[in-house]
């Protein structure tokens, strides 16, 4: 990428698993240390680089991002002020900001302030300094410096579709604009979905830079990223985030842990970068079932990417023997850029489940046919479980510790006659971490799948002061945000939170309740009552059911090569052999074009005779014979669909 001011070369570095030329993939840019006194910007950046090296393979969403994009990585931006710290404060702890640029009597252009056009550099927010001592000098024209310059040519060489540039430090994720900031972008809404999400574990502050950081900013690399390079017409989607609390040097202990903070605020920007299918949200028609019941789960989802997404497949199936989950995937064809769409899967729960029993859903987002892009098991709830923890409010706060000024209330209450709340007297105060913790761990080991229920109302400052239920398996020694809220809900409403990841079958667990608030604007808090801890039995599964077959699908068959034309991917259904022949089950494989065969595995279907159903590319169905045949739960089959006679001649 060219050279500093001092001749230091600028490095960067392609990662795909076709790293060694361009492919024509969806291009993102993670840069850091533009500022040079940052160093956990460049070292989160190494931490997603290795983590994408050591999931290759392994788990799909860093096997995807290396298959279907290219990141491009440039840990320094800023050599020189680098070297500068490094020279002055080899152990750490070097300040310098800038680059090295000799003003004539003081050094440095601060480069985040150095970038155009002239109408952002020079905008009248007073967001950079004229002053040359200063750390924010934006130096004497924009693009003046060799290191914003290399930037320049860069970015316009390239076909970045998104950009983030890392920095330290406030745990902050800044949208443009700077410039005009709090005006927004034409894309403010786009951003605004994009921060949200990328926030979902980490709980960055978002917003411009007035509403994160505190002041303004001009000549700033996300305004020209996003409306100025030569890519404007599409407009690039750019970003920072500000890392960490505890200053521009963490501790060493501190560097991981910050690093992995940023884990999935990177891999989603990696993905949005071309076509990414993502949930919105995913809803049971009910909380608790009984067995034998019926229901359904709603998924709708959305493509975040910006481009649009091809052959893209829903798909949920049963984990465990005691769930039929007949139809298992849905097709949608392509989904364009911020579009959306639902699928509602019914599934049948055995009558043979236990009560107090958890079953598992599996639900998987797939593009181009096969790439797994989301994945996420959902637990299907039998009966009241057993109750671990509950509380109504109505002893006090036996079982929590608190901080700064909660207390017990009448005022408001799910049930007669109180109910918790952070600020009882009034308004809560600005800039303060508020807590109720519970003081005795919780033993979830025996029954793992954990449900944590509570009715809550609250009134915060919108996007800046948030309720935070936090989850700890160690008895609190480290906490995992499991759900956010903020901005007004008037009316009582229970939350049910599925918490068994975050509980991970501990002897120690502990639920904490946090209201965090920012400098400024307050209001009457968070009311808390009928809190619950519900735990229940997990039955996965134990088996699996295989059928091979062997087919030659219409249409797909060379005669003078004796092979189909190409590999088919076809879906098997088991269905019923008595009308009205409902779908028991169904699965999908790729069948050889070679050797004509495949391997459907089942979960769910019990053992019966059932009319083996094939559905392949071209939408033709071909049924087994008349009859039926005869499926062992557990075993494996096979069934040759080649001779005319094992083929149904009637259309059923």
């Amino acid at each position: 990428m060219d050279s500093s001011v001092e001749n230091r070369k600028i490095w960067t570095v392609r990662v795909s698993n076709s790293p060694n030329a361009p492919t024509g993939r969806p291009e993102i840019w993670f840069h850091s240390l533009i500022h040079a006194r940052e160093p956990e910007s460049m070292e989160q950046n190494v931490y997603f680089m290795y983590w994408l090296f050591e999931n290759y393979n392994i788990d799909p969403v860093a096997t995807y991002i290396l298959k279907n994009r290219e990141l491009y990585f440039t840990l320094v931006l800023n050599p020189d002020g680098y070297v500068y710290n490094e020279t002055t404060n080899p152990s750490g702890g070097g300040l310098w900001r800038k680059n090295r640029k000799n003003n004539g009597g003081s050094y440095g252009i601060d480069l985040n302030r150095n970038y155009g056009i002239y109408q952002y550099w020079n905008s009248s927010n007073n967001g950079s300094s004229t002053v040359a001592s200063s750390d924010t000098y934006r130096g004497p024209s924009p693009f003046s410096e060799p290191e914003t310059r290399a930037v320049m040519k860069f970015v316009n060489s390239r076909n970045f579709s998104a950009i983030l540039g890392a920095h330290t430090y406030g745990n902050l994720l800044i949208k443009p604009w700077a410039w005009q900031d709090p005006i927004p972008t034409p894309d403010d809404a786009k951003f605004n979905e994009y921060l949200a999400d990328m926030t979902i574990y980490n709980h960055f502050t978002i917003g411009t830079p007035s509403q994160t950081v505190g002041y303004k900013v001009r000549g700033g690399a996300d305004d020209w990223y996003y409306n100025d390079s030569v890519h404007s017409p599409h407009r690039i989607i750019a970003m920072t985030p500000e890392i960490g609390t505890t200053g521009f040097w963490p501790t060493q202990a501190e560097i991981i842990p910050l690093a992995q903070s940023m884990l999935f605020t990177n891999q989603y920007f990696a993905m949005i970068g071309g076509a990414y299918v993502y949930p919105v949200s995913t809803t049971l028609n009910k909380t608790v079932y009984s067995p034998g019941e019926s229901g359904t789960l709603k998924i709708k989802f959305r493509n975040k990417g910006l481009q649009t997404a091809q052959n893209v497949k829903i798909e949920c199936t049963s984990g465990s023997y005691y769930l039929n989950v007949p139809i298992t995937f849905y097709n949608y064809s392509s989904l364009s850029s911020f579009a959306g769409d639902s699928s509602t899967f019914g599934f049948t729960i055995s009558p043979a489940l236990p009560n107090n029993s958890a079953v598992p859903v599996l639900i998987k987002f797939k593009q181009n046919d096969s790439d797994v892009v989301y994945t996420e098991t959902k637990y299907i709830l039998t009966g009241n479980g057993s109750v671990t923890l509950a509380d109504s409010a109505e002893n006090g706060f036996g079982k929590w510790t608190t901080n700064l000024g909660w207390a017990v209330t009448s005022s408001q209450s799910h049930t007669p006659s109180n109910s918790f709340t952070d600020s009882p007297s009034g308004n809560y105060t600005d800039n303060s971490t508020n807590s109720m913790t519970l003081n005795l761990p919780v033993n979830v080991s025996s029954s793992p799948i954990t449900l944590l229920s509570f009715w809550h109302r609250y009134s915060t400052e919108a996007g800046y002061d948030f309720c935070n239920v936090e989850v700890s398996s160690n008895n609190g020694t480290a906490w995992q945000t499991v759900s956010s809220y903020n901005g007004t809900l008037t009316t009582w409403t229970q939350q049910n939170i599925d918490i068994t990841s975050y509980a991970n079958s501990s002897s120690q667990l502990k639920i904490r309740f946090t209201l965090k608030t920012d400098p400024s604007v307050t209001s009457d808090g968070w009311y808390i009552d009928d809190i619950k801890l519900n735990n229940y039995t997990s039955y996965l599964n134990s088996v699996n059911t295989t059928v091979n077959l062997k087919t030659i699908n219409e249409g797909f068959y060379n005669t003078s090569l004796n092979s189909l034309n190409m590999k088919d991917t076809v879906t098997m259904y088991l269905r019923n052999s008595s009308s009205p022949y409902a779908i028991i089950d169904s699965t999908e494989t790729t069948v050889d074009s070679l050797t004509f065969t495949g391997s459907f595995v089942f979960r769910n279907a019990a053992s019966g005779n059932y009319y083996y159903v094939l559905k392949h590319r071209n939408s033709i169905e071909t049924w087994s014979k008349a009859g039926g045949e005869a499926y062992a739960f557990g075993g494996i089959m096979s069934y040759d669909f080649t001779p005319r006679q094992h083929r149904h001649t009637e259309i059923i």
